[in-house]
């Protein structure tokens, strides 16, 4: 949670020292000559070179959540609390996400992607998830993500993720998906991985907040066949719901 804490705590600080200088300083801008640039309209947006959109898991339905909730002794879970995504990464006072080491964040397409271009030693990063609340509350909370792990680099099999969640406390949650076998991509290739068929994962867990402020959780890839950590992996959203 280190980096991810000093991530948030810095934020306030930076941008009062970018403002306390775009005060004191005058414009660095020349006033006599603007740069213009040109060109002709597309039909639509182009994004160069990446991987063709992850096909996003089915999401958990409303029964999902209720069995959930009685599970942690409730009748059924009660409203949105917030939704967080790569489209909608923060919510002022109530929730923010950060991406670390992340290949691409796709905000159009509310996706984003990790991933290395051949066998190697796995696709390395991380979600930062922060959610702020008063005292005494408690939430659900469904992490929307996908990915797979090398079975073996001369076969055609591979296996669902693993991921493991830090929480508040620092305490270690591990949820395990590897037993969800899909067929093998023709390369290794960060652009073929989601032209077949990839392992959805919920990660799905709960949270006490005793007093009011910020609570932090850190969602990382876990490897369990070849390498410490998956070969690529997408996150889609963390929906929080309240208990």
């Amino acid at each position: 949670m280190k980096k991810s804490a000093l991530a948030l705590l810095s934020v306030v600080p930076f941008f009062a020292s970018i403002t306390g200088l775009a005060q004191g300083r005058s414009p660095s801008v020349s006033t006599k000559t603007v740069r213009v640039f040109k060109g002709s309209g597309l039909d639509r947006v182009a994004r160069g070179k990446e991987p063709p959109p992850p096909r996003r898991p089915v999401g958990l339905n409303p029964s999902d959540f209720t069995d959930i909730a009685k599970i942690l002794g409730k009748v059924e879970p009660g409203s949105t609390y917030i939704t967080l995504s790569p489209s909608f990464p923060a919510v002022t006072n109530k929730g923010v996400l950060l991406f670390w080491g992340a290949d691409l964040v796709e905000t159009g397409e509310n996706y984003a992607f990790w991933g290395e271009e051949s066998f190697k030693g796995g696709a390395l990063g991380s979600v930062g998830l922060w959610l702020w609340s008063p005292a005494s509350r408690q939430y659900l909370i469904d992490c929307t993500l996908s990915g797979y792990q090398y079975g073996g680099k001369d076969d055609d099999v591979r296996r669902g993720p693993v991921f493991e969640v830090i929480g508040p406390d620092g305490n270690l949650q591990r949820f395990d998906f590897d037993n969800n076998i899909v067929s093998g991509p023709s390369s290794y290739s960060a652009f073929d991985l989601f032209n077949s068929g990839n392992a959805g994962a919920h990660l799905v867990f709960a949270l006490t907040a005793a007093t009011k402020g910020w609570y932090g959780f850190e969602i990382n890839p876990l490897g369990t066949l070849h390498g410490p950590t998956l070969a690529q992996w997408a996150f889609f959203s963390c929906e929080v719901k309240n208990l």
